[in-house]
């Protein structure tokens, strides 16, 4: 019944296909107070007088008169010259006595612009907001781009006039030239005085903004697919996946970007993904390119100066894999894009991008290369990077399972990936306990048995500065004829949905899809499941889910492991149900299900949970097939209030599921009593006595016992004429 993407997997959907957004080589710039604005006047005779050109010289921008104040840009006519000499006939008119009498007696033409000659042969748009034109009549003000060559003789350029109002003005500019943009007011030098009577041009200046690689921020995947170059390097297609299948996952601050392994997980012996020999081993590589980009979208900093920094820690990847970092700004309809790039070399990276209002904005990695086999990622190398520098010393980037899940009499191989000063020394344990000779980047756990399910953590020391770091992976245990609950294991969340009759009756089955095991109401307590009718659509406004106050679906809410290693042997799930509280139409049960490669169901068992009950079911399942078990429970989606619906369910009630019930034999010699009883591994045991049942607490018997899957021995040394012994199982 479970369904399945074959080309991706689940992640935050957006609105963007990102293989068909055509992205034009241009730049957008803006009226930014952080550059390096530069002023220029040049100087005419009025028209009256022949309007000859005269001279041209830097000035500094304040002399123009054009300021940065708080978040505007203002211009207004220039009165340098009467705070420098107001009586000089060749700047003033008759009078020329220095009163407002004397009129200016010059065309001042006052540019304030950037020179940013790396735009060169890009298509620049300048862009902003022009607040107000107050300026009167000879005063002029204009917005420009120039394109000037080698000599600065003019090759293009572009203006429009300031007028209230956004601005944008593009211009396609030549390679080599040298690139201005900015404003040109011109009229005749005024008298200080009248400056408030002869108005102003103001411009908002643009904010600035600073985003760099923060984990609680919304991070997006998307995946482009494309042919190898050999074949031809085709645009195949593009969705969103699951940041964690790209892959790209967080672990605290730190964000790890590895080669793309999840068609490995999916598919292995698919030819669209594999080339020859497309046996499912590591001989058959990957037959197409992924281009995973990890990203934020904040479509708030449209308009702002953006500045993505942050820190490379490790960058490992081999060749052909690549990875960049980016800032990108869609146009309103994803129909364009400008961006800006940088390499991601190992220390502190910031990279800026001006961004246009009411744009798309993303930020983020971009990590480019064949699909891979999961088995190689540790040869493939990685990319690692956080907002702060690495501290002193190693840095453990992953510490991985291969595979995460063991079957019994299988090989698992444990790795580290780690950083620091070489020579780096390493040391695995097993649950705390240091394992002999296990000094190496990988330990290899062979003919694996119940016993090496633990945790395995390795101390990686710098020996330049004698620091050391610690990581862990737990490695569970499966075994086929002996399945059980086991809170180690991977556990998936997936929700059938099927419609409710107007009687109760259950309808036909709808829909289906991934949801996280927190929505499903099902999780593990002290090593025991506890399943609970789900009331997470409850509240929501769809009405396909609650109509009336009434639920309309009845919900199939599925906690399993998926391991499609178990395909071809038969399976026995093991268990025991404590209690079982469910109501009306809800119903618990144990399940395990053999889907073929499309996802069809083709062999299933199951046991509705009894409480006080053992349960066991069996499957012998077909190779190569999707192997699937764990607990579901059906019926009605439920008001968490606790309410009882229409149909007899209410939210408050569960049902609960442990490992088979553990037995313990006792004998006596002497003084010392032995108390013997099976263990399963991913569960710890602690024996504990009562001298008279009437005690207030149980006292434990020796140290907490991490079970192996066999018999273990407690022994308990007293002299007392009775003592009570329980298990207590987490």
């Amino acid at each position: 019944m479970k369904t399945e993407l074959k080309l991706c997997r689940y992640g935050t959907a957006v609105l963007l296909l990102l293989g068909a957004v055509s992205t034009s080589h241009a730049v957008n710039v803006v009226v930014d107070p952080t550059q390096a604005w530069i002023g220029y006047m040049n100087v005419s005779e009025l028209p009256a007088n022949g309007g000859a050109y005269d001279f041209g010289s830097p000035w500094a921008t304040a002399a123009l008169d054009a300021n940065f104040t708080g978040s505007k840009l203002i211009l207004t006519p220039n009165d340098n010259i009467d705070l420098t000499d107001p009586i000089d006939a060749y700047w003033w008119q008759a009078p020329n006595d220095g009163s407002l009498a004397a009129a200016g007696n010059h065309t001042m033409d006052a540019s304030m612009y950037v020179q940013n000659d790396a735009l060169a042969g890009q298509t620049v748009t300048f862009s902003g907001t022009c607040l107000q034109n107050t300026l009167v009549s000879p005063y002029t003000s204009t917005i420009f781009i120039k394109d000037l060559s080698p000599s600065y003789g003019v090759n293009n350029v572009v203006t429009a006039p300031a007028a209230a109002g956004a601005f944008s003005i593009t211009l396609a500019t030549a390679a080599g030239d040298h690139i201005q943009y900015g404003f040109e007011t011109v009229g005749p030098n005024a008298r200080t005085a009248a400056l408030p009577s002869l108005g102003n041009v103001e411009y908002a200046a643009v904010s600035k903004a600073s985003v760099t690689v923060d984990p609680s921020q919304t991070w997006i995947g998307y995946m482009n697919v494309s042919e190898l170059p050999a074949n031809g390097g085709g645009y195949d297609f593009g969705s969103a996946w699951g940041t964690s299948a790209l892959d790209a996952n967080f672990s605290g601050s730190i964000l790890t970007l590895t080669p793309n392994d999840n068609i490995d997980q999916s598919d292995p012996i698919d030819a669209y993904w594999w080339q020859s020999p497309n046996d499912g081993t590591t001989n058959s590589p990957g037959n197409h390119i992924m281009d995973a980009s990890m990203y934020v979208q904040n479509d708030a900093l449209a308009g702002a100066v953006v500045t993505f920094s942050g820190n490379v820690w490790n960058n490992s990847l081999v060749s052909p894999y690549t990875s960049t970092i980016f800032i990108k700004d869609f146009a309103a309809d994803y129909s364009s894009s400008t961006s800006t790039t940088a390499p991601v070399v190992k220390g502190a990276f910031s990279i800026t991008l001006a961004t246009n209002p009411g744009d798309h904005i993303q930020y983020g990695f971009e990590t480019v290369g064949p699909n891979a086999r999961t088995a190689l990622l540790p040869v493939l190398g990685n990319v690692v990077v956080a907002s702060n520098a690495p501290p002193a010393g190693p840095i453990i980037s992953s510490v991985a399972a291969t595979p995460p899940v063991a079957i019994v009499g299988s090989n698992v191989v444990v790795s580290v990936t780690a950083i620091g000063s070489d020579p780096l020394t390493y040391q695995w344990k097993k649950n705390g306990v240091n394992l002999t000779g296990a000094t190496s980047a990988t330990l290899s756990l062979n003919n694996v048995s119940p016993t090496n399910e633990a945790s395995y953590s390795v101390v990686v020391k710098d020996s330049t500065l004698n620091l050391s770091s610690t990581g862990a992976v737990y490695v569970a245990v499966e075994n086929p004829a002996h399945l059980v609950v086991d809170p180690h294991a991977p556990y998936q969340g997936y929700m059938n949905f099927d419609s409710i009759n107007g009687d109760g009756t259950p309808g036909g089955y709808e829909s289906g899809q991934p949801f996280g095991t927190a929505a499903l109401r099902a999780s593990f307590v002290n090593g025991v499941v506890v399943l609970a009718p789900n009331t997470n659509l409850w509240e929501t406004t769809d009405a396909n889910f609650v109509s009336g106050g009434v639920s309309v679906r009845s919900c199939e809410a599925d906690f399993y492991v998926q391991d499609d290693n178990l395909s071809g042997q038969t399976l026995t799930l093991t268990g025991y149900c404590p209690s079982n509280s469910l109501a009306g139409t809800l119903v618990s049960s144990v399940f395990i299900e053999d889907f073929n490669s499309s996802y069809a169901l083709v062999g299933n068992a199951n046991s509705n949970l009894v409480a006080g009950q053992a349960f066991t079911i069996t499957l012998a399942t077909n190779p190569g097939d999707h192997i699937q078990y764990g607990l579901r429970t059906d019926g009605p989606i439920e008001d968490p209030d606790g309410t009882l619906d229409p149909w007899g369910g209410s939210a408050s009630t569960s049902s609960l599921v442990s490992i088979p019930l553990p037995v313990i034999t006792a004998s006596r010699a002497g003084n010392v009593t032995s108390l013997q009883f099976l263990t399963e591994s991913g569960h710890n045991y602690t024996v504990q006595y009562k001298a008279h049942l009437t005690d207030a607490s149980w006292t434990n018997v020796g140290t907490v016992i991490a079970g192996t899957g066999s018999t273990v021995t407690v022994t308990d040394t007293a002299t007392a004429a009775a003592r009570y012994y329980q298990l207590s199982v987490q």
